[in-house]
Formats: structure tokens, sequence, C-alpha cells
């Protein structure tokens, strides 16, 4: 499911019940996720920024998050594979629950994460 906005706002859970398949948000915009993802895979474009305000966002496949992301709460990801493509800020706990994580750019410059807990699978 591809979103292609100058700004996109998941006010409330997405793939609640049934996960989405794959979800692609991409936009020079700012992307705002404020409730629980769960989808088969999640992907964001180099434009814009993502900030992340919600607790959870899970899939059975990768998430790669090629703008800037901001965690705005202390957030779980899980995933098979987690990809950072810039920068990753904001004073919040970050577990990531993944077999990879990769940070391709900066953790900052602004606040940095507060702790940031890998939990691979197998």
């Amino acid at each position: 499911m591809p979103f292609g906005a100058t700004a996109t706002t998941a006010n409330s859970a997405v793939g609640a019940g049934t996960a989405l398949r794959n979800l692609t948000l991409n936009g020079a915009g700012a992307t705002l996720l404020k409730a629980a993802v769960t989808a088969d895979s999640l992907s964001t474009d180099a434009a814009g920024s993502t900030t992340i305000a919600t607790s959870s966002i899970a899939t059975t496949g990768n998430q790669t998050y090629g703008d800037a992301v901001t965690l705005k709460v202390d957030t779980a990801l899980s995933a098979g594979n987690v990809t950072f493509g810039s920068t990753l800020d904001g004073h919040h706990n970050l577990t990531c629950g993944a077999t990879d994580i990769t940070v391709n750019a900066a953790v900052g410059p602004g606040p940095t994460p507060g702790n940031m807990t890998p939990h691979g699978a197998g």
C-alpha cells in the first residue's frame, strides 16, 4: 500500500486486526506515526522525515527508514531487519527486535536516543 504526499499522519492503529501487506510512505514532507503499525513491511524514502510517536511498529519483514527519524516516545520495533538510512534522533528508548539493525548515518545531531537495545532473532 503506497502513500505519496506532502505529509502523511497515522492518528489511529494501522493494520489493526489484519496486518497490511507492504506499507510504503514516500513524500517530501513529514510522516507522523502516532499509533501502532502492523504490516508485512514498512519503508520510507529519503525525502522528508519520519516522526515515530507510537510505542510499537511491528512487521514480519523489513523496516527501512530512508529519511531522518525522530523518536517522540519510547518505541519498540519488531522486524526481520531494521535499517536507518539517515539520522536517528530523539531522547527516548528504542528497542529493536530484528535479525539485523543497520544505522547508515549519525545518531544525532539532535537529542540522541536514550537506550538502544537490540534483541536479534536467533
